[in-house]
This record gives structure tokens, sequence and C-alpha cells, in this order.
């Protein structure tokens, strides 16, 4: 009979915990410091009054300023070229700006890309976007409560009240709807 030897190739306990803690500290990242993306309206907020200040800067260096827009229906969109649910929106928020111009809605597009322009200016030529895009910086998007998950759109009425805030992918037919409302 042969005799089992102990095999000398040993696992240690230490070097396949530190792959798992390592993941755990990634994911507990992402979801506390990086926007995630949201798929469904189960984390939407309820309105918060008064938009505050905001002031985005554009691709040609000038900035957007919420002043610019005033008596005007905003539609202010955070999102991001490598978000799923934001690429599915942004044909039909095309079509609906164009629907809406002549009524006095604006759309703004607030890009939360971390590689700027790069990422963006690519993107908004491909995809033929006509209403303007800026890039969100972190203090404005954490005067609008900070953005934990995109995308976010904010419908904002002609007074300056956020009128309506929705947390994931929002339907043609869902804004359409909400713009109707506050016109």
């Amino acid at each position: 009979m042969t005799e089992s030897r102990p095999s000398s190739r040993r696992i240690r306990p230490h070097r396949a915990v530190l792959p798992l803690l390592f993941g755990l500290l990634v994911v507990v990242g992402v979801f506390t410091f990086g926007p995630t993306v949201a798929s469904s309206h189960e984390t939407e907020l309820s309105p918060e009054g008064p938009a505050p200040g905001w002031s985005f800067p554009r691709s040609d260096g000038s900035f957007l300023h919420h002043t610019d827009l005033a008596g005007e229906v905003v539609v202010l969109n955070f999102w991001a070229t490598w978000c799923p649910p934001c690429r599915k929106e942004i044909p039909e928020f095309v079509e609906l700006s164009r629907e809406f111009a002549d009524d006095g809605v604006t759309f703004v597009g607030v890009s939360l890309d971390e590689k700027g322009w790069e990422a963006v200016r690519p993107f908004v030529r491909k995809e033929g976007i006509p209403y303007p895009i800026v890039l969100g910086t972190a203090s404005e998007v954490q005067a609008f409560g900070g953005i934990r998950a995109i995308p976010v759109t904010l419908l904002i009425d002609r007074e300056g009240t956020i009128a309506d805030r929705m947390v994931g992918y929002t339907s043609r037919e869902e804004l359409e709807a909400k713009i109707e409302q506050v016109l």
C-alpha cells in the first residue's frame, strides 16, 4: 500500500481572503464615491422646491448659467456616455427637445464623465444632440443634493422650482406628460 504524504502545497488562509477583501472595498468605493447606474425609478426622490443656482462649463470654455434660461422650463439631465439607461433615453430626449423648443422648454445635458470633453464631444456628435451639453462639477452636483445614481432628470418650472426629479431611465411618454403638466 502506498503511504499518503501531506501535500507540500499549503493554502494560506490570508492569501485567499485578500482578493475577497479587495473586491469588497472596490464595491463599497463605487457605491460610496461615484455615481452608479439607476435602472428604474425605485429610488425616485420627491421634488425639493427651488432649484439651486448653477453654472456649468460648455465645451467652448464659456459657462451656461441658470439665469440664461430664466422664465423657461428646463429639463436638466445628469448622465454619462458609459451609462446604458442614459444612452437609451438620449434619442427620446433629442426628439422631445425639438418638439417642445417653441414652447419655451430647454433641455440641458450635464455629463458626469470623468474623461470630460474627451469622451463627451464624440458622443454628442455621433448622437446629434441639439441641446446644450455641459460638464457637471462636484460642487454644482452637490448643490442639487448630490447625484448618487444616473441618469437623474430634473424638471424645473418657469419660476425656477424643481417640479419633478426622476432617477433612472425616463421614457419619452413619461417625460412628455410631466413637461405638459408644467407648461
